[in-house]
Order: C-alpha cells, then sequence, then structure tokens
C-alpha cells in the first residue's frame, strides 16, 4: 500500500457558472473524465456551503476523497484527497463550535475490499487545509460500513456518529447499528454497538431539547424493519426506540423543532392501489411519541416522486424551510430526463414558492442545504441522456427565495373593478381573484396546480377583503388551475393563463 493521505489541486475539465438566476443565485456544474459524487453538505458560519464525498474512475472502485467549499458568491475551493492504492471517501461531515470541519469516511484496498476497511476521521480548517488525519479499524468481526451516516455535534461539543456496520453471515452482509463518539480533534471518546435483524439505516440526528439526550430517526432496529425513532443518552445507550409505522418507505430526514417535542420529517411515500401505487414525496409534523398527525405531499401526475435521497428538507427558520426531491417515469433506468423540484414552505405546511431546476438531463437529487442569507443550494448527480455508463457530474444550484416565492395577499378593491372571478386572463405578472362568497373572517386556502397536475403553490389565509392579489413573475408560462377550499368546506376553482 503506498503511504499517507496525498493532498492534490483539482483541475476541473469542464467547469463553467452556468447562469445567474437571480441576485444571489448561481449554477455550476462540476466534470471530469472520472465519476464526480457529492454525499452531502452543510452550511458554515461564514454562509458558505461545503460538500464532501468521492471521485473514482469508471469500472474501477479506486477512489479519492473530495472537498468542495463554495462561497456566497460562486467561488469555490476543491481538494482531493488520494491515497494510493486504496479507495478513500467522506460519508459525512460537520462545522464543529471552533469553526473547523470534521469529516468521516472510509478507506479500504482497492483489491482487497472485504477484509481492510478502515474508518478515517479528518479534520480541516476553514480553507480545507488538513490539520489531522486518524484512522481506526472497524470492530471485530465487522468489514464494511453502510451508505448510510448519521452525525450531530452534541452539548459537549462532541461529534456522535450513526452508521452500520456489516459483517458476513452465510453468505450475505447483515448490518448492525454502530455509534461513535469524537472529540473535536476526531479522537473515540467511546463506541457502542447494538445487534439487528438485516438492516441498519441511519437517517438524521437531532439533539433533544432541555436534555443531553439524542434522537436518532432510523430503520431497522425493530423487527419488522421499518421506520422509528431511537433515544439515546448521553453515553449512547439505547433508552428506547418507538416504531413510526405512519411513515413511509424510507429516506426520513429532519432538522430543527417546532416544539419541544414536535418536529417536521420528510419521507417517501407510497400509495398502494390498483392497478398501480402512487409515489410520492411528503412533509409532516411528527412528536416524539412518533405520533404522524399532519403531512403535505408533493405528486405528480403518471410520474415518481422521490425525496432527495441525503438530505430532503433543510429548516432555516419557522418561515423558510426547503423540500426538495426529484422526478423519475420508470425507477432508475435512465432514458428519459428528469428534474428537480424544490419547494420553500413554513412551519404550518403552506407552500409559499416552488421551483423546477434542470433541462435535458437526468437528474438524481441529493439533497438540498439552506442557506443563511435565506436561500439554500441544491446539489444532484447529473447523467447525460441517452446513458451509457457509471459517469456522473455533480451539479449544483444556489436559488434565493425572490427566485421562487409567489407573494399573495388578501385585498379590497372598489366594487366596479370586480368584473370577473379572475382577471386579467391571461396574465403575465398579477392575478386578482375574487373572494365573493366568503365571510369576512372565514378561513380558506388558495391553491395552485401546474397543467400536470403538480400543487406549485398552497396557502392558509383569513378573509378581510373581497380579492385575492397575487404576484406570479416567479411562475413559469403556461396553463394553471386554482382552487379556493375554504375552512368550513366547499370548493371553487377555475383557470388562468400565465403568459
Amino acid at each position: 500500500m503506498k503511504s499517507l493521505l496525498t493532498i492534490l489541486p483539482i483541475m476541473l475539465l469542464n467547469w463553467a457558472l452556468l447562469s445567474c438566476l437571480g441576485q444571489g443565485s448561481f449554477e455550476l456544474n462540476y466534470s471530469t473524465p472520472l465519476h464526480d459524487g457529492l454525499n452531502g453538505g452543510f452550511c458554515d458560519s461564514l454562509n458558505s456551503v461545503v460538500f464532501y464525498g468521492g471521485r473514482g474512475d469508471v469500472g474501477s472502485i479506486e477512489n479519492s476523497a473530495w472537498l468542495l467549499k463554495i462561497l456566497p458568491d460562486g467561488t469555490d475551493t476543491s481538494i482531493m484527497i488520494e491515497s494510493g492504492d486504496s479507495t478513500l471517501h467522506f460519508c459525512t461531515g460537520m462545522k464543529l463550535p471552533s469553526g473547523s470541519y470534521l469529516f468521516l469516511g472510509v478507506k479500504f484496498l482497492a483489491a482487497e475490499p472485504h477484509s481492510t476497511w478502515r474508518l478515517v476521521v479528518v479534520k480541516t480548517n476553514e480553507i480545507l487545509n488538513i490539520l489531522c488525519t486518524k484512522y481506526y479499524a472497524l470492530p471485530n468481526g465487522y468489514t464494511e460500513v453502510g451508505n448510510r451516516l448519521a452525525n450531530i455535534v452534541d452539548n459537549a461539543g462532541n461529534v456522535v456518529v450513526a452508521m452500520g456496520l456489516g459483517k458476513n453471515q452465510n453468505g450475505s452482509i447483515r448490518y448492525d447499528f454502530g455509534f461513535y463518539k469524537f472529540n473535536s480533534e476526531g479522537d473515540t471518546l467511546m463506541t457502542k454497538l447494538y445487534d439487528t435483524w438485516y438492516h441498519a439505516d441511519p437517517y438524521s440526528f437531532k439533539r433533544m431539547n432541555n436534555s443531553n439526550n439524542l434522537m436518532l430517526i432510523s430503520h431497522g432496529y425493530l423487527n419488522p424493519a421499518e421506520g422509528e425513532l431511537m433515544f439515546l443518552d448521553e453515553n449512547l445507550n439505547i433508552i428506547k426506540a418507538t416504531r413510526t409505522r405512519p411513515l413511509g418507505i424510507d429516506s426520513y430526514y429532519s432538522e430543527g423543532w417546532l416544539t419541544d417535542t414536535s418536529f417536521l420529517i420528510s419521507d417517501n411515500y407510497i400509495v398502494d392501489g390498483y392497478p398501480h401505487s402512487d409515489y410520492m414525496f411528503r412533509i409532516g409534523r411528527m412528536d416524539t411519541s412518533a405520533r404522524y398527525y399532519e403531512n403535505l405531499c408533493f405528486d405528480h401526475a403518471d410520474t415518481v416522486e422521490y425525496i432527495a435521497d441525503t438530505q430532503g428538507m433543510s429548516y432555516l427558520n419557522d418561515t423558510t424551510i426547503y423540500v426538495c426531491g426529484f422526478q423519475a417515469y420508470n425507477s432508475f433506468v435512465y432514458d428519459k430526463p428528469i428534474k428537480i423540484y424544490l419547494y420553500l414552505i413554513d412551519k404550518n405546511l403552506n407552500i409559499r414558492g416552488s421551483k423546477v431546476l434542470g433541462n435535458d438531463h437526468y437528474y438524481w437529487g441529493r439533497g438540498v442545504v439552506a442557506t443563511e442569507d435565506g436561500g439554500c443550494m441544491v446539489w444532484c448527480m447529473k447523467f447525460e441522456i441517452p446513458y451509457s455508463n457509471q459517469l456522473s457530474d455533480s451539479h449544483i444550484w444556489k436559488v434565493m427565495p425572490d427566485d421562487m416565492t409567489l407573494y399573495t395577499k388578501v385585498t379590497f378593491l372598489p366594487q366596479e373593478k370586480l368584473t370577473t372571478r379572475v382577471w386579467p386572463n391571461p396574465t403575465t405578472d398579477r392575478l386578482y381573484v375574487s373572494l365573493d362568497g366568503l365571510s369576512t373572517g372565514e378561513g380558506f386556502r388558495f391553491k395552485i396546480f401546474d397543467a400536470g397536475g403538480r400543487i406549485c403553490y398552497d396557502t392558509q389565509f383569513t378573509t378581510t377583503g373581497n380579492c385575492l392579489e397575487a404576484n406570479l413573475h416567479n411562475l413559469p408560462s403556461g396553463n394553471y388551475l386554482y382552487e379556493i377550499v375554504p375552512t368550513n368546506g366547499g370548493k371553487s376553482s377555475g383557470k388562468f393563463i400565465k403568459n
């Protein structure tokens, strides 16, 4: 085996600042003759987003770790960390209270992938200079690490990481839960292992309010394997695990708290029906007893929708929550272009705006990270159409609220101006919708759907005037359906055209 890690500067063969979407917005593509894969990202204290992952040759398991930092203006710092004849990639990363970064990855000999796995912990400063590197053997009997890891910085400033640790059992790999606690220098403070029946999929960690305990949203600890909330004390002992039966199939994710005991959670969801099931993604409210009591579904007729498979939701504050998913026509066969769907919602599950990202490629959504300026960065794997090998680019959009928000309010117009139910129609920017029939003080929801049935806007209002005024400058041209749904029942609807 060749010796220590080698840091290589990145020379991107096809890197471009493709377009500016609006003030503060941009679009970036990272393309080399290698498979370019980013596994996750986080926003740092300077409003930059730091991504981590790996790059490898097509058809080879040799891989080099990749770190990428994108500044608010779209400029970047990017390094690869080579590990000789081994494969190395980063699985998770986080910002430490000091402002530096800690990354955790895996390394193994390319020629002996089933017996040489090591955990690698790398600490860097804010300009991605490596400060220290630590290696750890897997616990006895375990030969690999699963694809999903969850991490959090606890109240003491230490890093807790959950992962699936795999062992060969009768010719197949069974994964148990492994929990590690590291200090800020990457030294291990403790390790705990917990048996499962077969799977161990940690999705996201949350610090419990008014406590040093942690809550892990996971899959596989309880048998049969379904979604669960797992509660751990500060010594990584499992206090209890509660099944979340109403959840969907996978890709659960959560950030932030609504109250001391309730939070928002995103997931994939299947509605079984004959002759075909309907696949969609959603976000809903849950409490720490695993009660799931309200949700908002994102669906599009005649397609399959998936939540972004690493980080489907990012919670900045109660009014700025981003939800990201992607579309597919025929599961993961790469023969048709698919797009990324981004939604801006608030804590009350109102859809304040939406945006469709992508053009004529296959975009596999990986995640979204909210930034301190109120915007977000969305990242994905980008494949050419037609698809012929494992080569993919990493594609990133920076999107600001002003690129997607539909600013709508209840207002009052003189009676002589209320000429029709909806006007002007067609419209180029501003739309008015009559609230005739609604009483003052009555609540209602105003919804907008595109021609394919995808919801673009959905917000609760109270009747304080005689019409709605909607600024539609962020809505793409096309045909739309609107609905007004009073709280007390009933519904009125109509169509309009946006030029």
